[in-house]
C-alpha cells in the first residue's frame, strides 16, 4: 500500500466520521420536529373538542379560556417548530457537503487504485515482453 493510499484511507476515515456525526445530528432533529408535529395536532384535537363543549361550560367561559390556552400553546410549539425546522436546513446543507466530500474522496481512491493496477499491469506485460526478447535473443 502506497503512502497515498495510507493517507486517502486516514481521511476517508475523518470524513466518514463527520458524515457519521451529520446523520446523527440529523436524526436528533427529526425527532424533536415529529414530537413537535404531534404536540401540533394533540393541540388541534383539544382545540376541536374545545370547541364542542357542553353548553353550561361555555355560558361560564371555560371554553374560552380553554381555547385562549391552546392557541397559547400552539403558538410556542410552532415557534418552537420554526426553530427546528430552520436548524434542520443548516444541518441538511451540512449532512451533504460531509456526505459530498466523503463520495469525492472514495471515488478519487477508486480512481487512484485503478490507475496502480494499470500500472502494475503494464510493468508485467513490460516485464513478460522483455523476458520474451531475451528468451529468443539467445535462441
Amino acid at each position: 500500500m502506497s503512502n497515498l493510499d495510507q493517507r486517502m484511507r486516514g481521511l476517508l476515515t475523518v470524513l466518514k466520521a463527520k458524515e457519521d456525526a451529520q446523520k446523527s445530528k440529523m436524526a436528533e432533529i427529526h425527532r424533536e420536529e415529529t414530537h413537535l408535529r404531534e404536540v401540533a395536532t394533540k393541540l388541534d384535537h383539544n382545540k376541536i373538542e374545545a370547541m364542542q363543549c357542553d353548553p353550561t361550560l361555555k355560558q361560564l367561559g371555560v371554553d374560552i379560556a380553554q381555547l385562549r390556552w391552546i392557541g397559547e400553546r400552539r403558538r410556542e410549539v410552532n415557534l418552537r417548530l420554526a426553530n427546528v425546522l430552520a436548524r434542520k436546513e443548516s444541518s441538511l446543507q451540512d449532512y451533504r457537503m460531509a456526505f459530498g466530500r466523503t463520495q469525492s474522496l472514495q471515488n478519487l481512491a477508486a480512481k487512484n487504485k485503478t490507475a496502480e493496477v494499470r500500472k502494475k499491469a503494464s510493468q508485467e506485460i513490460e516485464k513478460s515482453l522483455a523476458q520474451a526478447l531475451f528468451r529468443t535473443g539467445k535462441s
